[in-house]
C-alpha cells in the first residue's frame, strides 16, 4: 500500500503498471551467441569439449569425420558409444544451461570415471563450430532413437530464449552401436584444410593424460591414454565429398621416450617439500630424489604450500649432435631427424588437468614456464653447453584436483588456461626449478664424463705407444743377432770393439725391456687410479644432494624433540654429521682443482691451514691435536698442481690418524707440521705421536701397494679408519719425484712423536 500511495502522490507522464511485486530475470536469445563464439576460443578447443562429453558419458569409442570441411559449410560428425540420453536426460542435461548433472553426479555410472566437465556449458561450442546441430541418441532400453535439430542462427537478440522451439522426434536408430550419441555440425563457419585437420586431431590425442605419468591417475580411474588399451580411443576420419573415399587421419609418429637422454621428474611429498629425479644412463646418472633447495636458504628444502597431488614428467632429448647417441642402438641419424621434427610441432610442458590437457600450456610458441628465456640467461652466466630449453624437452604435469579442495587449478570460462591465482604461480616456480635443478646436475655429469672420455683417451694413447715401442725391442734384438751372424770371427777386418759392443747389447736391451716393463705396469696402475679418481669424484657429486635434507631434518629434530637424552643423541648426530661434511668438503675442493690445468707456485701456509679448517671436526672427534709451524714468512713451492697438495696432506693425515688410533699407549693423539725454507728448498716436516715406523720397513713404504694396515673383515667390524689400499704414499712420493723432490722417514722429535716424513721440495725462486 505504500508504494502505490507513493506512486499517487508523484506527478507522472506514463501510467505504471505493477503485475507483480516480484522480478525474475529474463533471457534474450543473444546469450548462445555469447556462450558460443566468445566463450570457446578456437576450434580445436571446441572439438575437444565435445569429445569429453562422449569420455563423461562412459563411450570407449569415438569417431570424428571430417566430410567437406576443405571449404566453408563442411560438416562435422562426432559419434560414440556411450550410454546416450533419454528424453528426460535430453531435456534436464543438454537443453538445460548450466546444467547440474556433473556437479551432483561427478562419477560415471558404468566405468566410475571422473567427469571431466561441470560447468554445463560445453554443448554450445557446437554453435562456435557451425550454424546447425542435429543430435541422434538412444539409450540401450530406447527402442527408438531420439533426435534434436538447433538451428543456431534462430538465437537472434531482442528474442525470449523460452520463446525459441526446437524439433525433436523419435526416429529408427541408424546409430552404429546399441547405445550412443551422433552429434553432426552443418554449415561448418570455417574451412579446415589438411593442415588444420592435423592440428585438430593432434590437439585431440594430445586430450587424454598420457599413462606413463604416475600410478595415481590409474588408482584414481582418471582419463589417461593407454598403450595397446581401448578403454578410451579417438579415430579421426576425412571425406572429400558423396562419393569420395573415407581416409583416416594417420596419428603422429609416436615419440621413442625411452630413448630420451634423461628423465627427469618432479613431485610434492605429503610435508609439501619439493623433490626431483634424474635418471640418465648416458649420463651415467641416477639420482632418485633431489631436494629442491629454497632461494633464501640453501640448507632447506623449499616448500611449496599450495601444491599437493602434483607431479611431473619430461623427457629430455639433445639435437644435431650425434655424439650424444650410439647411433647403431639408441637411433639410426633418420630416427634422430624424425624426433627432431616432432619436437618442432610437439615438445614443450604439457598440463593435465583431471586427466585432460589444459591448453594452450605446451603449446609451440607457449613458453607458460618462461624456460628458454630463464634457462638460456642461467646457461650463459654458467657457461653451460649443452642445450636446454623447450624443444629439448617433451614434458608432462599432471595435476589431480581433490575433493575437499575444488578451488585449487580451475580453468577459464573460455576452458583456455586455468586462473593464474597464486596457486598457479607456485606451480609454475615448482616446475622451473625442477627443470633448473635438472639442467645444472646434467651439465655437470657432462663435464664429468668428458672429462673422462679425455682421461681414457689420453692413457690409451699413452699405453698403444707402449705396446708399440715393446714389440720393437723384439725386432731390434732379432737385427742385431742377425748382424752378428755376418760379421764372420775368422774375418781378419774384423773390428773387435764393434763385436764386443754387439755382444753387450743384447743384455743392455734385456734390461731396457724389464725397464719399460714395469713402465707399462705403473701406467696400467695409473689407469686404476684415475679410474679411482673419476669414482670419488662421481661419489661426491651423488651425495652431496643429500647435505640439504640431512641438516633441515637435525634442526627439525633439534626444536621438536624436549628430552634431553633424545636430545644429546641429535647433538652427537650432528656432530657426526659435521665431521661427514669436513670429509666431503675436501673431496670437493680436491675434484674442484683438478679440473684446472695450469700449475703455480703453492702457498704452503695458506694451503695448509685451509686443509686443517676443512677437517677440524674430523680431528676433533679423533681427539687429535694438531700444531703447525711456519719458520718464514713467505713459503711457497715451485709450480705445482693444487689438488697434488690436497692429496700429499690428506694422505699424510689419514696415515698418522691410523697410527695415532694403533698406539694404545697414549690417551690423545698429536700431529706437527713444521715447514721452512734451507738454501732455496721447502722443507715440510709431518710428525704424529702414534705407533711409529720400524726400521725395516722405512724403504718399503713408499712401495705400490705396501701396506701397515689390516684389513677389515666380518669379525674386525670394530676396527675404524684401519684399512689402507697401500697407494697413498706411493701417489705422494710420485708427485714429490716428479717436481725433483724427495720424501723419506726422518727422525722425529723425542719424546713427543713417534714417526716424521719429511719432504723437501725446490722453492719458487
Amino acid at each position: 500500500m505504500y508504494s502505490l500511495l507513493y506512486l499517487n502522490i508523484i506527478d507522472l507522464d506514463e501510467e505504471i503498471d505493477i503485475e507483480d511485486n516480484n522480478l525474475s530475470f529474463s533471457v534474450d536469445a543473444g546469450i548462445i551467441n555469447r556462450l558460443g563464439l566468445e566463450l570457446v576460443g578456437r576450434s580445436e578447443t571446441a572439438v575437444s569439449e565435445l569429445i569429453k562429453n562422449s569420455y563423461d558419458a562412459d563411450a570407449t569409442t569415438v569417431k570424428v569425420l571430417f566430410k567437406n570441411t576443405h571449404i566453408v559449410g563442411g560438416t562435422l560428425v562426432i559419434e560414440d558409444n556411450g550410454e546416450g540420453m533419454d528424453y528426460k536426460s535430453l531435456k534436464n542435461g543438454f537443453m538445460r544451461l548450466s546444467s547440474t548433472d556433473k556437479v551432483h553426479n561427478p562419477i560415471t555410472k558404468r566405468f566410475k570415471r571422473k567427469k571431466a566437465g561441470k560447468k554445463g556449458i560445453g554443448r554450445f561450442s557446437t554453435q562456435r563450430l557451425g550454424s546447425k546441430l542435429t543430435i541422434i541418441t538412444k539409450n540401450e532400453k530406447m527402442p527408438m532413437a531420439l533426435k534434436l535439430v538447433i538451428k543456431w542462427d534462430s538465437y537472434l537478440i531482442d528474442t525470449e530464449l523460452s520463446k525459441i522451439k526446437n524439433e525433436v522426434s523419435y526416429i529408427t536408430s541408424d546409430l552404429e552401436y546399441q547405445s550412443g550419441t551422433r552429434i553432426t555440425i552443418d554449415n561448418l563457419r570455417e574451412a579446415w584444410e589438411s593442415v588444420e585437420i592435423r592440428r585438430v586431431y593432434r590437439y585431440i590425442s594430445n586430450l587424454l593424460q598420457p599413462d606413463f605419468l604416475s600410478d595415481r591417475s590409474n588408482n584414481l580411474n582418471i582419463a589417461t591414454k593407454k598403450s595397446g588399451d581401448n578403454s578410451f580411443t579417438v579415430y579421426c576420419y576425412r571425406k572429400t565429398n558423396e562419393d569420395g573415399e573415407v581416409t583416416e587421419v594417420m596419428a603422429p609418429e609416436k615419440i621413442l621416450f625411452n630413448k630420451a637422454i634423461a628423465t627427469i621428474e618432479g613431485w610434492v611429498d605429503k610435508d609439501m617439500c619439493g623433490f626431483c629425479s634424474i635418471r640418465s644412463e648416458k649420463f651415467e646418472l641416477d639420482d632418485k630424489k633431489i631436494p629442491i633447495s629454497s632461494g633464501k636458504d640453501k640448507d632447506l628444502v623449499e616448500k611449496f604450500s599450495k601444491l599437493n597431488n602434483i607431479h611431473f614428467k619430461a623427457y629430455y632429448f639433445i639435437y644435431n649432435r650425434p655424439e650424444y647417441y650410439d647411433l647403431d642402438n639408441d637411433f639410426t641419424s633418420l630416427e634422430l631427424k624424425s624426433i627432431q621434427k616432432i619436437a618442432d610441432e610437439s615438445s614443450g610442458v604439457k598440463l593435465y588437468r583431471n586427466g585432460f590437457r589444459v591448453y594452450p600450456y605446451g603449446e609451440i610458441g607457449n613458453d607458460w614456464l618462461n624456460i628458454d628465456r630463464k634457462l638460456n640467461k642461467l646457461r650463459a652466466e654458467s657457461g653451460i653447453n649443452i642445450p636446454f630449453g623447450n624443444q629439448n624437452l617433451f614434458g608432462f604435469i599432471e595435476i589431480i584436483n581433490s575433493e575437499d579442495d575444488k578451488s585449487n587449478f580451475e580453468e577459464t570460462a573460455s576452458r583456455e588456461g586455468l586462473i593464474e591465482d597464486y596457486t598457479f604461480k607456485e606451480l609454475q616456480e615448482f616446475v622451473y626449478k625442477t627443470l633448473q635443478v635438472s639442467m645444472l646436475r646434467i651439465a655437470s655429469a657432462d663435464k664429468f664424463i668428458e672429462t673422462k672420455k679425455n682421461r681414457a683417451r689420453r692413457l690409451n694413447e699413452k699405453l698403444e705407444v707402449l705396446e708399440y715401442k715393446r714389440e720393437h725391442f723384439d725386432d731390434i734384438k732379432k737385427s742385431i743377432v742377425e748382424l752378428q751372424q755376418k760379421i764372420r770371427l775368422d774375418d781378419p777386418d774384423k773390428d773387435e770393439y764393434l763385436e764386443s759392443f754387439l755382444k753387450e747389447l743384447p743384455k743392455q736391451i734385456d734390461a731396457t725391456k724389464i725397464e719399460f716393463e714395469e713402465k707399462i705396469k705403473e701406467n696400467g696402475m695409473l689407469r686404476v687410479l684415475a679410474g679411482i679418481g673419476l669414482v670419488i669424484g662421481e661419489f661426491v657429486h651423488e651425495i652431496e644432494q643429500f647435505d640439504t635434507v640431512f641438516k633441515s631434518r637435525i634442526k627439525f629434530l633439534k626444536k621438536k624433540i624436549i628430552d634431553s637424552l633424545l636430545l644429546g643423541k641429535v647433538d652427537e648426530l650432528e656432530e657426526a654429521f659435521l665431521a661427514y661434511q669436513s670429509y666431503t668438503a675436501y673431496f670437493r675442493a680436491s675434484v674442484s682443482q683438478n679440473t684446472k690445468r695450469e700449475i703455480s707456485p703453492i702457498n704452503l701456509k695458506i694451503t695448509v691451514n685451509s686443509f686443517f679448517r676443512q677437517i677440524e671436526n674430523n680431528s676433533n672427534k679423533a681427539n687429535i691435536k694438531i700444531a703447525k709451524k711456519f719458520v718464514n714468512q713467505y713459503l711457497f713451492t715451485c709450480p705445482m698442481h693444487p689438488s697434488e697438495w690436497l692429496s700429499i696432506l690428506f694422505n699424510l693425515y689419514t696415515n698418522s690418524k691410523k697410527a695415532i688410533r694403533r698406539n694404545k699407549s697414549i690417551s690423545s693423539g698429536k700431529i706437527l707440521l713444521k715447514v721452512e725454507e734451507i738454501n732455496s728448498q721447502i722443507h715440510f716436516e709431518f710428525s704424529d705421536n702414534g705407533d711409529g715406523i720400524s726400521d725395516d720397513i722405512k724403504e718399503k713404504i713408499f712401495l705400490p701397494f705396501y701396506t701397515t694396515s689390516n684389513p677389515i673383515n666380518s669379525e674386525d667390524l670394530d676396527v675404524k679408519d684401519n684399512s689402507g689400499t697401500g697407494l697413498g704414499l706411493y701417489i705422494v712420493q710420485k708427485i714429490i719425484s716428479s717436481y725433483n723432490g724427495s720424501i723419506q722417514v726422518s727422525n722425529p722429535l723425542e719424546g713427543e712423536y713417534n714417526t716424521c716424513i719429511k719432504i723437501i721440495l725446490p722453492a719458487n725462486v
